[in-house]
C-alpha cells in the first residue's frame, strides 16, 4: 500500500542535471519484510523540494522509482520480491539541480512455504506437502512431534513440495512444522496438526 508522502511510483524519470546540491547522508534499511522495506536518511542542510529512490533487482531487472517530499526523511518500499537483493540509490532534487547519489543495498526476507498439511495419514505415517516458496531456497526443515513422542527434525531439498513421515504413533496428534532456508536465511516457520489413524486389527 502507497505512503501518504510517495508522490508516484514508476520507472524512473529523464533526470535533471547533477550538481553540487547536497547528497542525502545516512541512509539505512529498517523494517524489512518478505516484500517491503524501510529507507531511512538524513536531509542536506539545505531545503530541497523532494528525494528521489531508485531501486532495482542486484541480478537485474525494472528498475522503480519513488518520489518523496522533501520535508521528508523516510518511506517505505512496496511490492519488493521475496529474498531479492536490491539496489538502492537515493538523490536530493531542487529545481533543476540534482545531487549526487547516496547508495547502498538491502536484501528482502524468504518468504515461507504455505498450505502445509498431512495426507495419506494412516496408523503409522503420513506424507507432507506444502506450496514452496516462492524466493528460491537451499532447502526446507521439517519437524514433527508430539506429547507422547520426541521431535524429529530433518531436512530436504528446497525443490521438494512433499515428503514421507514415518514411523510414527497410532492414534496420535502431530504437530508438523517447516521453514525454508537458504544460505544464513531462514523464513518464518509454518505449522499444521494432525492424528494419525488407530491400528487396525
Amino acid at each position: 500500500m502507497a505512503k501518504s508522502d510517495e508522490i508516484c511510483m514508476g520507472h524512473k524519470p529523464t533526470q535533471p542535471q547533477q550538481s553540487t546540491l547536497g547528497s542525502p547522508e545516512g541512509l539505512l534499511f529498517s523494517d524489512i519484510t518478505e516484500n517491503s522495506a524501510k529507507v531511512i536518511w538524513l536531509a542536506p542542510k539545505i531545503r530541497v523540494n523532494k528525494f528521489v529512490i531508485n531501486y532495482v533487482p542486484a541480478t537485474g531487472g525494472a528498475s522503480n522509482t519513488v518520489e518523496v517530499e522533501g520535508s521528508r526523511t523516510q518511506t517505505t518500499l512496496v511490492n519488493l520480491m521475496p529474498g531479492v537483493e536490491y539496489r538502492v540509490s537515493l538523490v536530493s532534487v531542487k529545481g533543476t539541480e540534482e545531487s549526487t547519489p547516496a547508495s547502498g543495498s538491502l536484501t528482502t526476507a524468504l518468504d515461507s512455504p504455505s498450505g502445509l498439511r498431512a495426507i495419506n495419514v494412516t496408523d503409522s505415517e503420513a506424507l507432507a506437502v506444502w506450496k514452496p516458496s516462492l524466493a528460491s531456497v537451499d532447502n526446507y526443515v521439517i519437524s514433527y512431534s508430539a506429547k507422547n513422542a520426541p521431535a524429529v527434525e530433518y531436512t530436504v531439498s528446497g525443490n521438494n513440495v512433499e515428503n514421507d513421515i514415518i514411523g510414527l504413533q497410532p492414534s496420535t496428534e502431530y504437530i508438523l512444522k517447516m521453514y525454508a532456508v537458504r544460505g544464513p536465511h531462514r523464513s518464518r516457520e509454518i505449522s499444521a496438526i494432525f492424528t494419525t489413524g488407530i491400528v487396525e486389527l
